[in-house]
This record gives structure tokens, C-alpha cells and sequence, in this order.
């Protein structure tokens, strides 16, 4: 057990004691990973990494937009659902030939 030294260091100590959870029933449960909401947080993150890739050229073709993104690094299929999940939510616009333009780039 630690002693307090001075009057604050008591309260300071006395306050940090009385916060802390004294068993581990008490702490509160971390939230669960495998949830829709999760899931749609990582595919939303996902496609704005995508699209920041994509917003210095405005136009890329679908291997230039992989090897920008270094989707070889991704998890199997990763970059193909970020792709997706960008388009659909209309941050990138598919165009023909196998090109995506960055949907706010007007000048395109």
C-alpha cells in the first residue's frame, strides 16, 4: 500500500482508487469485433483508401489503382470489396475499359 505525502496526493490517490473497478466482473466488456456495424466501419475505411489512391490522377485504370494501393497486401479479396464498396457508395465511378475516375473530380 502506497502513503500519501501531502493532503492532494491523498485526494489525487483516494479519487484514482475509487475509479479503478475492483474485480474484473465490474470492467466494462469491449465491444465485439465481429459485428455488421464493425464490418461496415472496415469496408467504409476501406474504400476512402481506395479512393485517396485514386484522387492524385482522377483517372487510373483497375491494375494502376492495385499497384497504388499496394493491393497485395490486403487480405484475399480485400481490394476488390474496397473497390466495390467504393463505387457503391459513389466515391468512385466505374468507367468503361476497366477505368474508375475519383467521383469528385467534375473536371473529368
Amino acid at each position: 500500500m502506497r502513503l500519501a505525502t501531502s493532503p492532494q496526493s491523498a485526494m489525487i490517490w483516494t479519487m484514482r482508487e475509487e475509479h479503478q473497478p475492483r474485480d474484473r466482473a465490474d470492467r466494462p466488456r469491449p465491444l465485439l469485433r465481429d459485428t455488421a456495424a464493425h464490418e461496415d466501419a472496415i469496408s467504409q475505411a476501406e474504400a476512402k483508401r481506395v479512393l485517396r489512391a485514386l484522387a492524385p490522377f482522377g483517372v487510373l485504370s483497375k491494375e494502376a489503382l492495385e499497384h497504388e494501393c499496394r493491393a497485395g497486401t490486403w487480405h484475399d479479396g480485400g481490394f476488390a470489396a474496397a473497390l466495390h464498396a467504393a463505387v457503391k457508395a459513389g466515391l468512385i465511378v466505374e468507367l468503361p475499359g476497366g477505368f474508375y475516375r475519383d467521383a469528385r473530380d467534375h473536371k473529368l
